[in-house]
């Protein structure tokens, strides 16, 4: 879909209106637009537009696929279809989440690259472009991160993000953040991964003796069944997105915070 966007609709009926708007000035008809989608009636869209109906989860997957919507757009559709279908005031939180994180994905660059996650720091050094307060430089830079990196560990790092072009000059010869959403396969065998971990874990030991204001440490130890591991997997997973798409939209962030969850077997 190249002429409008479905990012800019909140309701799945207007998007509808347009979209078959655009395709019937271009002589198809209703007939034909329901047959492409593998719906029956031929007055399925003009009575949805009408608000007459409300679409099921089952045909809105044969709409994205008849409409030949892409991966994101297709979420972000069914995610609209859903909103309409719920009252429940927990499911329209969690689809407004994914909305969001839609719309995020949409307006960035998907990335897939593991050379980025070759050094802990390039994460925490990119986040400082999103500072209100931060002036881009080195120098700056080793001042936000003296805590946990030193001045050479930066300047190596904001030259490979320079170098991949996730940090570029803009017009006025100012360093910016480009919007880029970097990526790479969970569960990808990565020595460089498991590096990161052992890093951010030692970073973590040392902030136990800081103000209760600027940690936060929790623990659980629970008995289980070996195969209900990938349910606790993805569970942590899911928090981790949840989490990040409530806070990526946020005004003015002044500080970077890290957050690191792990799960392993204790016994045998």
């Amino acid at each position: 879909m190249n002429e409008i966007s479905i990012y800019n609709y909140q309701d799945y009926r207007l998007f509808l209106k347009d979209y078959l708007q655009q395709k019937r000035n271009k002589g198809l008809s209703y007939r034909q637009l329901s047959r492409l989608c593998d719906i029956t009636s031929p007055g399925y869209f003009k009575e949805h537009i009408d608000k007459k109906k409300k679409m099921s989860l089952k045909v809105a997957r044969k709409v994205v696929k008849g409409f030949e919507l892409s991966k994101l757009e297709s979420r972000y559709f069914l995610a609209l279809v859903q909103l309409k279908n719920t009252m429940d005031p927990k499911e329209l939180k969690g689809i407004k989440k994914e909305l969001d994180r839609v719309v995020k994905l949409g307006e960035a660059t998907i990335v897939d690259d593991s050379d980025f996650f070759s050094s802990w720091l390039h994460g925490p050094l990119r986040q400082l472009f999103l500072l209100k307060n931060f002036e881009p430089s080195i120098k700056n830079a080793a001042k936000r991160l003296k805590r946990i990196a030193n001045q050479r560990e930066i300047t190596e790092s904001w030259n490979f993000l320079l170098k991949k072009g996730y940090i570029k000059k803009n017009s006025q010869g100012k360093i910016e953040r480009k919007n880029v959403e970097i990526t790479i396969k969970q569960d990808k065998k990565n020595l460089d991964f498991r590096k990161n971990h052992d890093r951010f874990l030692d970073l973590a030991k040392h902030q136990l003796c800081n103000k209760v204001s600027e940690r936060e440490f929790q623990s659980l130890t629970i008995a289980i069944r070996e195969d209900q591991f990938p349910e606790v997997k993805k569970q942590i997973r899911k928090f981790i997105d949840d989490l990040n798409a409530d806070l990526t939209h946020i005004k003015d962030p002044d500080r970077v915070l890290h957050v690191e969850l792990c799960a392993f077997f204790m016994s045998d």
